[in-house]
């Protein structure tokens, strides 16, 4: 079974400092309101959509103008202490039982199922455990193809690593891929200005890269609690090339570790600059510095 997970329940800061005060998901994009646009979209590539906001009430005025379309439910967004799509991530993922979760902004205005059929034909396959977009090194990190299960399992463990970006599914998998596409089909409308941008093009291309990149976190191993077992955890991931998890487990334990997360997301940069992964590799390396930056140490 298919599941898309449509995060629906930003605050669109960006367009109303742009001078709208509406809600941008209701604006209509050749003639059709944007939100119901998506999930129309969504769901000629999956069984069931969820939308996952952030209050009952909003919720329900979403689900008036899309279940007309076929099965739609909501998701209110777990209080996680972030008003970031993360947080819509993982409410969705909650909601699902689903073998393969697609995840999609609601202002994904250009996006048509072909696109989305493509990133869930990889991880139905068995290629990876999750798929993004790509194009020019650039990773759009807001539209995932994920398998179900290791995502569902992986949430809450990045939950309690205070992972906020939903990067983390991509580079805490053990395989993922990324297709090549035209920038434009996963243009999303940030301003205004944007709504008269979209159309409806970018055919996939035939590239598409593949990370193996470790044979994986056992979930299990956590949690730790001592700095001891944190460290020999950390370096045994080190080891087999695990380098994301070795640098956001390590991170959070403070001053003492600092200087191994440091190594572990600059060593993650360097397998991702290798790939031409080029928005991950500057992922990466930011939290190299992040950790540096928290521990107090000069970089």
């Amino acid at each position: 079974m298919r599941t898309a997970v449509i995060l629906a329940g930003g605050t669109g800061r960006r367009f109303r400092e742009g001078g709208r005060h509406d809600d941008k998901l209701l604006l209509r994009i050749d003639g059709e309101i944007l939100l119901r646009r998506v999930a129309r979209t969504a769901l000629e590539a999956v069984d069931e959509l969820i939308l996952t906001v952030d209050s009952q009430e909003r919720g329900e005025r979403y689900l008036g103008l899309t279940s007309s379309l076929g099965p739609v439910r909501m998701a209110v967004d777990a209080p996680v202490g972030m008003r970031l799509p993360m947080a819509g991530v993982v409410s969705g993922l909650s909601a699902s039982n689903s073998n393969y979760v697609l995840i999609l902004p609601g202002d994904a205005c250009c996006v048509t199922a072909t696109h989305l059929e493509a990133l869930l034909s990889v991880v139905e396959a068995g290629e990876a455990d999750c798929c993004a977009p790509i194009c020019d090194g650039s990773v759009q990190t807001l539209f995932q193809a994920l398998e179900g299960e290791r995502a569902r399992r992986t949430a809450p463990v990045l939950m309690r690593l205070d992972w906020r970006k939903p990067d983390g599914f991509l580079r805490g998998a053990t395989r993922s891929a990324y297709l090549s596409f035209e920038a434009q089909a996963f243009f999303t409308m940030n301003t205004p200005q944007d709504a008269v941008k979209c159309a409806e093009d970018g055919a996939k291309g035939d590239d598409q890269i593949t990370a193996a990149l470790s044979e994986g976190l056992d979930l299990a191993e956590l949690p730790r609690h001592s700095e001891a077992e944190v460290e020999d955890l950390t370096n045994r991931l080190m080891e087999r090339r695990s380098f994301f998890w070795a640098g956001a487990i390590s991170m959070v334990r403070g001053p003492g570790l600092a200087l191994l997360s440091s190594k572990a997301f600059s060593k993650e940069g360097e397998l991702y600059e290798g790939l031409g992964i080029s928005l991950l590799a500057a992922h990466a390396r930011a939290d190299a510095a992040r950790a540096l930056r928290r521990a107090g140490v000069e970089h």
